[in-house]
Formats: structure tokens, sequence, C-alpha cells
């Protein structure tokens, strides 16, 4: 047997510098890789934005043609309804909102003040008449024609409803949130709509005989119902006299318009009530719950910015990662030299290699013994990790990590729609995750009104007060015994899917938030409507006496201020009108009134002087007439005449005396009155105070309470203050104080200085008015402020200012005190002296003022500073008006063969029916096609889930539908041989996208994922779902491009890629040609190919990892799905594709992009 040869021995060093080798020629291979991946990235980019920039400029055509279409029908319409009189008002202008309620308002105040009831006009004796063109007014003839009473109110409604719904379109087709001023209205429009249904409640529970129907001798009920919009049920018991056991009279309320039946506990008394059920098919509360809406989203870039965006910041990514590398060599070649500089010290210690000799040799022998117990097994060697050197050229692979760090941003961006930033409680319903469906239903107990008398046929009684309003008697059930059972036949219009949830509308004001408030603050907020009405009131109605605004007591807080700077924000001209001028005592005047007293003085003076001058001319006339006849009396009759022409005067003889005194008197009259206005304003200036009273009442205090807050941290004591009000006014009234206008000098330089002075000044003269009668305790202690200081008097009087001190500082004190009038501590050295000669005298009196200070705070602190607190609490509490909870439903069975809700509640109220939106997404399958012959220009988009299956008919003219329940299909196949044809929706016209969803909305089909439905949708691969928004919403464009010459279809592998790759499988449909087999196409944000799936295994086994292989392998590069599709097409798809209309493209676009295929299948 020939012997095995020997492999040669290999060392370890030699291993690792195999090894060493190996794992650089790998990083030399990987070096080239990178680089041609770059250098084709970089080609790629450059040749993506020249192929993106022809689609783009394609895709504005077709908007430009749907712009077009949009405008037309826009022009179309509006001239239709100007020929109809039906202009709609603009939804975004108040005025014009609020002009059309106005309008409706008096459009049923007119309706109801011209009706007349029709029984004055019933005769139960027309039959007997031998004329046979007169009519039958029998009550039974009449009540067939007038019982329609909601043709008063039914118009308006249905205008308001229209009116809504144009705000609402307007709101969601310029993406903006609603203006405070609209939404107002919006509101306001709704409480019409409410106040509307409850006029017709009460015209009808007013007159139950009359408009009624009588179901035996003690009930009677009505019957209301209007397809689309509502229907009500009304009952109540006759106006007859009523057994003992009455309740035992009627146990189920059966609500035939609202397929509703109500089973009546024990413990719900009906005994003079009406019953109320309405079904409104408008829900004009879900809007008003906190879930219901979010933040509008950021618009989704278009896919070339999106690119852009993305290249930077991957280059940023690369920049990054080559720096990180590059700083871990730098510190690996730092550790290098420092090792080495070690060992070249130790070696230089130990002195020598003869040294280094004679220590290996204990170390070899101890090997040697070792070895001879044992030898262990060789391990490989393993080569050190050494961080690779990075120089301007190396490359590195970032896909993974910059994929990584899109996707973490992307999610960070829909943090603000998560359920996680939505105000969710337990026992409260997620409008985001589920919707209320099939209308609203409203159950109330209202207390039964006045019934007419009925004196004769022809006369009427009606007792019903003026004003008189329906009163909601409110039931609550405690036991088992006492719940209200309810029945619901849901409606039939709806597709149910799964049992729906029973809501209650709760109140804000019915919630346990409101509850745990204090009464005060809920009576607030109970009466918060009421306060601002009136507050709205008087910004048109005529300013409020003064005395209504001081008995209310509430003081004024006013931080203090330096007179020389005044802050900007202060309302200067409030403060003065209101609390300066009110404190100016009788005796003293300020610079504008002097200057107007002197006016009004200096032109009296020359009015006088005037006067004086004009009799002065008159008596010199009168002097020089009357020596003219004495000196032609002289001359005698032989002399002529002078010439009176120079000086005409009349003589006495043609004066009457009476006209004379007439016209004295009537220019002293004309002078009195002109004098009397003047007087009466001097008398406002008057500078001596009168001795008597000058009202025949006495007065009322004309100063409004005032708080000042100082910045001094220092208390002042009363005595100083007293003494420093006398300094001011000895300084005020010395002969040298204020002489020239222009002087610089201020005796106050502090506002709060500037009040007490005036307090001080009014107290200290001879007051002019009588003693004030003296009020209740209550009333001092209604919300009064305490003064900072006693006047003395024996009488209590309410203290009109208040100086607060803080601990705060403005900028520029830092730690220095300052006294009152704002003089500093070393200008108050040279007052000291004169201040103590006084002392010794004022002590005695501000002892007592001290004392009688503390016994009025005392007093007044605890309920002052109560009812101050109240008010700054009294501040309405930011809440949404109500929600929809599950917590008043005690339990709840459904039937889903007969559609039979059951439930249990405690309430009366407002019911909904919350769905889950979702259910039918994820779709299971799609189908995209041309529908028949080419000529059709019909498109076809097929929708399967698990519940439903939907077919989409495009044309340029919008589109229709066709809905079908799988399990309903499938009984229909089995009953039926044929296949009964389609029943397509609209049966006549076709929808536009907004009709569309809505219509879907209104029957629960909720097809259309909004931004945050990837958090309430199950059975989604997370990687995967949804997909990159700005790659997905341009390739659904391209897809639409070729809705006449492609057939795509959904792929089974795409709900396993990951989100920024979509897979969709195609094939070219030529019309007389087999259909071709399906290729896959993959799209990517960055390029499109033909692809082939290849599914890996992954490590774990729990995860699916996909291949992909183009198929053909040479391709040309495509960076959207518009010029794959279009370098493949042959010849006839050519024509075809060129012959398709632009709108129709559009259409088919519009509705991908809102159903969002490639995320969701």
């Amino acid at each position: 047997m020939p012997k095995k040869a020997k492999s040669p021995k290999v060392s370890p060093e030699e291993l690792l510098e195999a090894l060493r080798q190996a794992e650089e020629e790998r990083c030399a291979e990987e070096q080239d890789r990178l680089h041609g991946k770059v250098a084709l990235e970089l080609k790629e980019y450059n040749q993506r934005r020249m192929l993106l920039v022809e689609t783009v400029k394609f895709f504005r055509r077709l908007e430009k043609a749907a712009i077009d279409n949009e405008r037309q029908l826009a022009d179309r319409k509006e001239w239709t309804d100007f020929l109809a009189c039906r202009t709609s008002p603009d939804p975004v202008s108040p005025p014009k909102l609020r002009e059309c309620l106005f309008r409706w308002t008096f459009q049923q105040e007119a309706q109801e003040k011209s009706s007349v009831s029709w029984t004055l006009a019933a005769d139960e004796r027309s039959p007997l008449t031998q004329d046979p063109s007169r009519k039958r007014n029998t009550r039974k003839d009449l009540r067939e024609i007038f019982r329609n009473i909601g043709g008063i109110y039914l118009p308006t409604i249905r205008e308001a409803l229209a009116v809504l719904a144009s705000i609402q379109k307007s709101v969601g087709k310029e993406r903006h949130e609603i203006s405070a001023e609209v939404a107002l209205v919006r509101d306001e429009i709704r409480k019409f709509i409410s106040d509307s249904l409850d006029r017709m409640t009460f015209r009808i529970g007013s007159n139950i005989a009359r408009d009624m129907e009588t179901l035996d001798p003690v009930m009677s009920d009505f019957h209301f119902q209007e397809d689309n919009v509502l229907a009500m049920y009304l009952w109540s018991f006759r106006p007859v006299p009523l057994a003992p056991d009455y309740n035992l009279l009627m146990k189920v309320v059966n609500m035939v318009p609202l397929n509703l039946v109500l089973h009546r506990p024990s413990a719900l008394e009906l005994k003079d009530c009406l019953i109320r059920g309405m079904w409104l098919e408008f829900d004009h509360y879900s809007n008003m719950d906190p879930t219901h809406t979010i933040p509008l989203p950021e618009t989704i870039p278009e896919l070339i910015p999106a690119q852009e965006t993305e290249w930077n910041e991957r280059q940023e990514v690369k920049r990054k990662r080559l720096a990180a590398l590059r700083k871990l060599r730098e510190d690996y070649d730092t550790e290098q030299r420092r090792k080495q500089a070690e060992a070249e010290a130790l070696e230089a210690q130990k002195g020598g290699p003869g040294a280094g000799k004679d220590a290996k040799k204990p170390a070899a022998a101890k090997a040697k013994v070792d070895g001879k117990k044992g030898k262990a097994p060789k391990q490989p060697p393993v080569p050190e990790s050494v961080p690779a050197v990075i120089t301007d050229e190396t490359e590195v692979d970032i896909d993974a990590e910059f994929e990584q760090q899109e996707a973490d941003r992307f999610w960070d961006t829909l943090a603000f729609v998560s359920p996680k930033s939505l105000p969710l409680r337990e026992g409260y319903i997620n409008l985001r995750e589920y919707a209320i469906v099939g209308g609203v239903f409203k159950l109330a107990r209202f207390d039964k009104l006045p019934q007419p008398m009925e004196l004769r046929p022809d006369f009427i009684y009606i007792n019903v007060p003026v004003g008189l309003k329906l009163t909601e008697k409110v039931y609550r059930a405690f036991e088992p015994e006492e719940l209200i059972k309810i029945e619901l036949q849901l409606p039939a219009h709806c597709h149910w899917w799964d049992e729906p949830t029973v809501c209650w509308w709760e109140r804000w004001e019915e919630g346990e938030q409101f509850i745990q408030l204090s009464p005060e603050l809920q009576q607030f907020h109970l009466k918060y409507d009421e306060i601002e009405a009136h507050k709205a009131m008087l910004l048109f109605a005529a300013p409020e006496h003064r005395l209504s605004r001081a008995l209310t007591g509430e003081p004024k807080l006013v931080q203090d201020f330096n007179l020389v700077d005044i802050p900007v924000e202060l309302r200067l001209h409030y403060l003065i009108r209101e609390h300066l001028l009110p404190r100016v005592p009788e005796g003293y005047r300020f610079r504008a009134e002097l200057k107007r007293l002197y006016t009004i003085l200096t032109e009296r003076a020359e009015r006088q002087k005037a006067r004086d001058r004009e009799q002065m001319a008159r008596d010199g006339m009168m002097q020089k007439y009357e020596q003219f006849l004495t000196e032609n009396h002289h001359y005698g009759e032989g002399v002529p005449p002078t010439l009176l022409s120079e000086m005409r005067l009349p003589i006495d003889s043609d004066i009457d005396p009476r006209e004379e005194s007439d016209t004295k008197r009537t220019g002293s009259e004309v002078g009195t009155s002109a004098l009397q206005e003047m007087d009466e304003k001097l008398q406002q200036f008057s500078l001596a105070a009168t001795d008597e009273a000058r009202y025949l009442h006495p007065p009322v205090q004309l100063c409004q309470p005032l708080v000042v807050g100082r910045y001094d941290g220092m208390k002042v004591n009363v005595a100083d203050q007293v003494q420093e009000m006398e300094a001011l006014v000895q300084r005020m009234e010395s002969t040298d104080a204020m002489l020239d206008n222009d002087s610089n000098e201020r005796l106050c330089k502090m506002f709060s200085t500037l009040l007490l002075l005036l307090e001080y000044l009014r107290e200290k003269e001879k007051p002019t008015f009588p003693a004030l009668p003296l009020k209740p305790r209550e009333d001092e202690a209604a919300g009064d402020v305490s003064a900072s200081r006693s006047t003395g008097r024996q009488s209590k009087q309410r203290r009109l200012l208040e100086i607060r001190t803080t601990k705060k500082h403005p900028l520029g004190l830092g730690g220095r005190t300052r006294t009152l009038s704002g003089m500093s501590e070393a200008a108050l050295a040279l007052e000291e002296k004169k201040k103590r000669k006084r002392k010794k005298s004022v002590e005695s009196v501000k002892a007592q003022q001290e004392r009688s200070v503390l016994q009025d705070a005392s007093q007044k602190a605890e309920l002052g500073n109560t009812s101050s607190s109240e008010q700054r609490v009294m501040s309405l509490i930011e809440h949404e008006p109500g929600r929809w909870s599950t917590m008043p439903i005690r339990s709840q069975s459904y039937d889903p063969d007969q559609r039979l809700l059951t439930f249990y509640t405690d309430r009366l109220g407002v019911y909904g029916l919350a769905a889950r939106k979702y259910c039918n997404i994820p779709f299971v399958h799609w189908n995209m096609r041309r529908h028949g012959r080419i000529a059709n220009l019909t498109t076809t988009i097929t929708l399967s889930s698990k519940s439903l299956q939907i077919v989409f008919y495009i044309t340029a003219q919008g589109y229709r539908l066709e809905l079908q329940e799988l399990g309903k299909k499938k009984q229909t196949k089995k009953f039926l041989e044929e296949v009964p044809p389609p029943h397509l929706l609209p049966a006549d016209g076709t929808f536009s996208l907004e009709e569309l969803e809505k219509f879907l909305q209104r029957m629960n089909v909720h097809l259309f994922p909004q931004v945050d439905t990837c958090f309430y949708v199950t059975g989604m691969e997370p990687s995967a779902s949804p997909k990159h928004p700005s790659m997905e919403r341009h390739n659904l464009r391209c897809l639409g491009v070729f809705c006449l010459t492609h057939n795509f279809q959904s792929c089974l592998w795409n709900r396993y890629a990951n989100r920024r790759t979509a897979l969709v499988l195609s094939r070219e449909l030529i019309e007389g040609r087999e259909e071709p087999e399906y290729e896959t196409v993959m799209i990517t944000p960055l390029k499109s190919q033909f692809v082939e799936v290849e599914e890996l295994c992954s490590d774990s086994l729990e995860e699916i990892l996909l291949a992909y292989h183009p198929r053909p392998e040479e391709q040309s590069y495509n960076a959207d799905c518009y010029g794959l599709l279009k370098d493949s097409l042959e010849e006839p798809s050519r024509k075809v594709l060129a012959r398709t209309p632009a709108l129709l493209q559009w259409n088919v676009g519009q509705l991908l992009q809102k159903l969002q295929l490639l995320s969701y299948s």
C-alpha cells in the first residue's frame, strides 16, 4: 500500500500572510466593483434627469386638458344655475353665507305666519251637496292634502345642506384648514337645520288632533320621510283623560320610518310627554370629534425633486461613512505606533540581546514541561482585523444604510398622524379607524305642549304662550330592569361587512371632565354663549353706565411704571379716562384744562371788548346827530338844510317804541344764549369749591378699583407714605413750582406715586357732597380691593386703590430700593431732617391708622382674594364639543342574516353606528385593461377583496361602477344559470372622482387609503407598505397613460418586496391577436425594468428574500414605466396610444393614485 504524500508544513506566519493577501485581493475586487457601480449610478443620474423631464412634460399636457375641461363644466354649470335662478353663495365668504342664512330664516317665518289651520275650512257636510263641481272638504280629505307639513321646512334644509357641502368641498379642494369665521358660519347653518326640525316638531306637537294620525282612542303618531335627507317619527298620548294604568298601555314604540323599535321600561314615563325619533342622513357630529381630523400632510413631492434630494443625502451619508473609516484608520495607526514605542522602550530597559536570550530560557523550559503534560490542539491563526487605508478614490457601499435612514425618516414624518398622536381614551371611538355609517339616530322625550281648544268648528282657541320652546326630559337608568331595549334594522343602502359598534354622542357638558369642575366653572361654561352674545351686543349698544361698572368691584391690574418711560402696550387712554380723571381733586387742574379755561376766558373778554367798542361808536354817532339837529334849528328857515345823505339815520318818529324794545330784547337774548353755553362750561372748571351739593341724589363714586403692582421688594410704612405725600404737596404748592411750561421738573416719577398723591389730595380737601349712606356688609365685600391706607373717617368706604409689591425686578433696576416717588436713597438724605421734626406729632395718628388698616384687611382679605382668584379662574377651558362614546351601551347583539342590531342603553340621545373603515384593504387582486373594443374608449379596473368585488368603468366623461358582495355573488351563480347583466351606477351620467368617493363612503365602502391607513390595516408587511410616495404616484400615472394598450395586473411578490421596490404584471394587448404572457415590471425610485423574480431562503427561514434578474439581461436604461413601456410598444399599439383621449388617461391616472394599488395590494 503506497504511503500518502505528506503535505508541506506551513508555519503560522506563512498562513497569516496568505490570509492577509487573500483579504487584500478581496478588498481590491470590492473596490473595483464599487467603482463600476458608482460610475454606472452617475451615468444613470445624468440620463434620468432628461428622461423624467419628457415624462413630466407629457403629464402637464394631460393636466392642462383636465383643467380646461373642468373650467368648461364649471362655466356651463354657472350659466345653467343662473338661468334657473339657483345662484349659490361663495363658500369662503362669511357675509354671503350669512345672507343665505337670513333668507332661509325669513322664508320659514313668513310661511309659518301666513299659514292658516286647514281645520277651519273643514266641512263634514260638503259631501251632501248636489253640486258636482264642489270639492269635498271633510277633515279626512283635507288631512290628505295638508299632511306634508315638511314642505315648509324641507326646501330650506336642502339648500342649507347644499351650502354645507360646498363649504366642505372648497376646503378639501384648496387643501387648507377652514377659517375661523367660515367655521362659525358653518356651525350657525347647522344650528339653523336643527332649529328647523325643532320648529317642525313644535308645530306638530302643539296640535296633535290636527297633524298626527290617530292610532287608537288614546294614542297618536306622525310619520315623515324624505329619502336621502331625514325621517321623523312622533308619538304622544292624545289630549284625552287617561286611566291610572296608562303606563301599561304603551310597551313598545315602533318607529316605522326609522326601522327602529323602542321597548319602554316601566321607569320611563310617557304621560304628558312627546316622543321623537329622527334619522338624519347627514352627520354633523363626527367632524367635531377630536379624532376625526388630522393635520394636513405635506404635499408629496414630484419624482425629480425627490430624487435630487435623495442624491444629495446619499452623498452626505457616503461622506460621513468615509470620515468614520478614516478616523478608525487613524486611531489604528496611532495605537500601532504606541505599541511599537512601548516595545522599543522595554527592549532598551533589558540591556541588549544577551539579556534577552537568558530571559527566554525559563519561558522555553516552562513551555517544554507543559508540552509533556498534554498537547493542545492547534488552532488556525486568526489574522488581526486591520482597517483599510482610506484615500480619495476609496468607495463604500451605503445602500443598506441609506435605505434604513430613509425608511426611519419616512415613519418619523407619519408620527403626527399615528394613533399615539390622537387623544384616544377607553370607551371612545377612534374615527380614524372607524366611520359613522348609515346616518345618525336622534331619540328624545319632550314635555307635552299645550293643545288648542276647538270651541266650535270655525273657531280655535290656542293657548300656546309666545316664545315657548321644546323642553327635553332627560332619562337615566340605574338598574338593569330600567335599561331601554332598542331593535334597529340596519339601513339597506349600506354594506355591513362586520358587526357595527353602537355609540352615543357625548357632549362635553355631560362628560367626566366637566363633572369634575367646580359648580361655578360649570355654570360659567354653560352660560358662556350667553356671555359672549352679551359682549357682542355691547359692541353695537350704548356704553354701560358707570354705576353698573362700579358696582362690579372688579379691580384693574396695572404694573407700576415710570411716567417718563410709559410702556407701549399700556392702554393709556383708558387709564386716564377711567382712573386718573375721576381721581383729580375738585380744586386742582391739569394743563389741558387750564389751557381750555384760559381760551374760554380770553374769548369771553374779546367779545366783551367788541361789544364795548360798538357801544362807543353808537354813542358818538348819536352825539353827532344831536349836534346836527341843534345847528340846523339855530340857522332858521332861510338857511338851506344840510344834506342828510352823509349820515342817514332814522329819527324817533320813524322808530316804533315797541319794535325798538323787541329789537333790544332780541339782541340781549341772543347774547345771553351765546354766553350760556360758555358759562356752563366755566362751571365745570370753577376753581372755587361750592358749599352746597350739586345733585339732587347722593353721588356715586366715580373712581374704578385699581391694583398697581410695584417691583420694589420692601414694604413701605404708612407713616412714611403720609410724610412723603405732605412733602410732595409742599413742593407742589411752592411759589416757584411749575412756572415754566417747558420746565423739566417732575413732581412724581412713578405712576403709583401719582395715584397715591391724588387719593391723598381728595381725602384732604373739604367734601363738596353729603355723606354717602352706609352700605350693607355684603356690598362691602362684593369685590372691592382694600385701600393702601385708611382715611381716618368713621364711616367705612370702599378701597379703590391698592399698591402691591413683588419680589421681581425689571431689567436695569437690579437690587436697588426705590420710594414711591421714584427717588433714590441718596436723594432722600436731605429730606430726613425735615421729616424728623414732624415725626413725633404724626406717630399717634399713624398708629391708629395702621390698626384700622389691619382690621379692614383681615375682614376683606379672604372674600376679596377668593373673588379675585375665581375671576381669574373663570376662563373658558378649551375642549372638544363632544365625542362618540360606547359607555352608555351596556350590551349589543347582531343578526347578520336579518341585519338586525339589538342593544341596551341607559339613556336617550344621539346614536350612531361605527364600522371599521378598511375591512377591504389590502386588495387581494386587481386588474386593469380596456373594456371591449378600442373604439369604446373605456378602461376597467377590477378590485377584489375578501368581501367584495368592484369594477370601475372609466371614460373621458367620468366614472361608473359595478359592485357585488362576494357572498351574494356566489348565491346568484348557484341559483341562476345565466349571470344577470351588470348593474352600473349611476344609471344616467357619470361620477366625478369626488362624487365617486362620497358615493362609496355612503355605502360603507372605503377603498381610498389615507395618509394614516397603514396604521389600521392588518395583513400587511411593515417593511413593504406603504411604498415610496413619489415613486408610486409618478409610476401609477405612467400606467394610466397605457390604459388602452396594456393589461396590468397585481403581482404576488409585490407585498414581500421592500418599500422602495414595486412589482406589476404587464402585457401588451393588440386587437386581433392572442394575448401574450405576463411580464414582471420592477419599479424603483431610480429606474424601471423587466425582471424575473426569484425567492431566496433566509438564514432563519422566517423572512422572504427576493432576487431580481433582468429579462432580457441587456436592457436600455429607463427612469420610469413611461419610457420602459413606450420603447417596447409595437406599431399598432403606438397608433392606439396616439389616439387615446387625454381626459381618459388623466381619469385613469387619478383613480390609480387614489387607490394606491402598489402600496395596498
